[in-house]
């Protein structure tokens, strides 16, 4: 019996989720949206609710859809970090040129992140936990980095925006 046991559970492993159509995100379909809306935060969601819907839905299917549409916000993310990593270094530069602040600019952004991402990592886990154990839980968590990480990239954006006027 346990030989069995084994045997079935070795199987399942190597087993790949049957899905209606792959999963896939357009971020095409984001890239528009944040161009065409004031209220950028309307914009997450909307292609991993379209990759559930042409996949035909199910637990594995929210999954996919939402880490799918989590790497384009995480790009994003790192994108806009670097844009903003680039601007404080001129600030902190400027300052020490000029001796009106201390250059502590770039240290306090990396200290920013590194809490963000241990927060939103923590608020995520706890949201999956939120599902008690049932198979809602790794799409739940997904789900919450997706929007988190989008979230986030609106704050960084909006920073960079800050250093950048005169």
């Amino acid at each position: 019996m346990r030989v069995q046991f084994a045997f079935l559970a070795g199987l399942m492993a190597f087993a790949t989720p049957v899905w209606a159509q792959d999963p896939t995100v357009d971020t095409k379909d984001i890239e528009s949206c944040l161009a065409a809306n004031t209220d950028q935060h309307a914009c997450i969601g909307r292609a991993s609710a379209t990759c559930i819907e042409d996949a035909g839905g199910g637990g594995a299917v929210y999954g996919a859809c939402y880490g799918l549409e989590l790497d384009f916000w995480d790009g994003l993310l790192n994108s806009t970090y670097s844009d903003l990593m680039t601007e404080v270094q001129a600030f902190d530069d400027a300052a020490d040129e000029t001796g009106s602040t201390p250059a502590i600019a770039e240290d306090e952004l990396r200290s920013m992140q590194r809490a963000w991402i241990s927060y939103r990592d923590s608020r995520c886990s706890l949201v999956g936990l939120s599902y008690n154990g049932g198979t809602g839980a790794g799409p739940g968590g997904t789900e919450c980095k997706m929007q988190a990480t989008a979230e986030q990239s609106f704050v960084l954006r909006d920073m960079v925006d800050r250093f950048q006027k005169p």
